[in-house]
């Protein structure tokens, strides 16, 4: 029988961008296939396989295992790594595994390579078993949203979509994407042109790492420009920052023209004194590799225009405007309820484009965020749209499954099950929402291997935990009562 882990390596082979997950849809099914079990997968690539009980089983109650097939897909600026046809390059050492200058793909791989591996386990002691491998996960929770839950006949879930060991999260926070557009007005050529280059932030997870006063590379640079714009007035060409709206802003970059006859050497001592200032508010992670540059650069398309002032005001004060981090607090706790990342700004021929992820325990939380942006939004002339929102997942303690793992924990780890909520969206908020409105009564938990650094090129996976996780998930199914 293939370790868990031999799992993982086939489908780090397999590209899986969100979005993009026919691949490794396909090679869910052909396993299924081969083992002759069950299974339906729809047009939205999520895949539903069933695995009868085994002998000694029959009567006990069914359980659905779940884990999303997509990943976060960020690489580093020297990487020539495609993620729509190249395998990882995994890199195995000292007990971990990550994976070559990108993302490691874990966050949600190791659940996949769990699920695999107790779809061909033939020697597994089960009961009815079904498997639900939904699809982009990163970028809405699309596949789950849209997936049929009358395929579902089990009340035990265990999604397999944590990142700690020996914990089970039992409640998350929901969320909102919104996309803000502010129109811009085009004027004369470029013709000399200075970039602003922020760069080397730590990032992360939007949610569980925000908590960690890790910087946004947009909001950084959108201070270097109010600040340079104020004594030095300019004209924006360009802007360009962040990769996706759940993943902190690494990098971000303008580029501008100043007045003519403005003393550049003047521009670049404000932007060291503004470095400085910044550098003394970070912490370790970030300040270990933050940089600014500012320096003359051509324009990379000769036909490119500048944004008229007005246009360069407007775009400035949003990003000025915005904000970011965190917005609520739960009462008599240091945890959060509220939070917001600005994660993509982009400034185009017609309009400059920001995308947002608003996170929120209570709806009234994200109608405040929504309020605030799009009165921003007003105010500069542009719009706001919501692209997608999901449930939260209400936190209770107190049910069979969490007492199955709890003895689980005690075998598999020699520890206490700890049990949490997380200020990050997880799909157990559809599957209890959707499930319940099928007259269902879903007892869910999430577990998980222990993970680090997840949605950056630093992610990383202690291998024993994965192994140990496999062993976790059949104890758990079998001391259910």
């Amino acid at each position: 029988m293939k370790s868990t882990m031999e799992y993982f390596r086939e489908i780090s082979v397999i590209p899986r961008a969100s979005g993009h997950e026919e691949k490794i849809a396909d090679f869910i099914c052909s396993t299924a296939e081969k083992n002759g079990l069950f299974y339906r997968r729809d047009s939205h690539n999520n895949v539903f396989v069933r695995k009868p009980a085994s002998k000694d089983k029959q009567n006990m109650p069914s359980v659905l295992l779940a884990a999303h097939t997509d990943m976060v897909c960020e690489k580093t600026s020297e990487s020539g790594h495609d993620f729509s046809s190249d395998p990882l390059t995994l890199v195995e050492k000292n007990g971990f595994v990550s994976a070559k200058a990108t993302t490691l793909g874990a966050d949600n791989g190791g659940g996949v390579a769990v699920m695999l591996r107790l779809m061909e386990d033939g020697e597994a002691s089960h009961p009815q078993t079904e498997f639900l491998f939904t699809s982009s996960e990163e970028t809405g929770m699309q596949g789950a949203e849209n997936f049929d839950y009358s395929l579902v006949s089990s009340d035990y879930i265990i999604n397999l979509d944590s990142e700690k060991s020996a914990t089970a999260c039992i409640g998350c926070a929901g969320g909102s994407r919104y996309k803000l557009r502010i129109p811009v007005e085009r004027t004369r050529k470029a013709e000399k042109l200075y970039k602003i280059n922020i760069s080397g932030l730590a990032g992360g997870h939007s949610g569980v790492d925000i908590t960690k006063n890790r910087k946004n590379a947009l909001k950084i640079l959108g201070t270097m420009l109010f600040e340079i714009h104020k004594n030095y007035p300019m004209q924006l060409a360009q802007l360009c920052g962040g990769g996706k709206d759940n993943v902190i802003p690494v990098s971000a970059y303008a580029t501008f023209e100043l007045l003519k006859n403005t003393d550049i050497r003047s521009v670049k001592e404000l932007s060291t004194s503004l470095f400085r200032s910044i550098q003394a508010t970070l912490e370790d992670c970030d300040l270990k590799h933050f940089r600014v540059t500012l320096k003359s650069c051509n324009p990379e398309n000769e036909e490119v225009r500048l944004l008229s002032f007005k246009s360069t005001y407007a775009v400035i004060s949003a990003l000025t405007l915005v904000p970011y981090g965190i917005t609520e607090i739960i009462p008599g706790s240091d945890m959060p309820s509220a939070s917001i990342n600005p994660g993509v700004g982009n400034i185009s021929d017609e309009d400059f484009e920001m995308v947002f992820l608003s996170r929120f325990g209570a709806d009234f939380s994200d109608r405040c965020t929504e309020n605030l942006i799009s009165s921003t939004a007003t105010l500069l002339g542009g719009t706001l749209n919501k692209e997608s929102s999901y449930p939260g997942w209400p936190y209770r303690r107190g049910s069979a499954l969490q007492s199955a793992f709890e003895k689980a924990c005690l075998e598999v780890y020699g520890k206490t099950a700890v049990f949490e909520s997380v200020h990050a969206g997880l799909e157990c908020g559809i599957f209890s929402s959707r499930l319940t409105a099928l007259g269902k009564s879903p007892d869910i938990i999430s577990i998980g291997p222990d993970l680090y650094s997840i949605h950056t090129v630093n992610e990383k996976m202690n291998i024993d935990s994965l192994e140990k996780l496999y062993s976790a998930v059949c104890r758990t199914i079998e001391c259910i009562n």
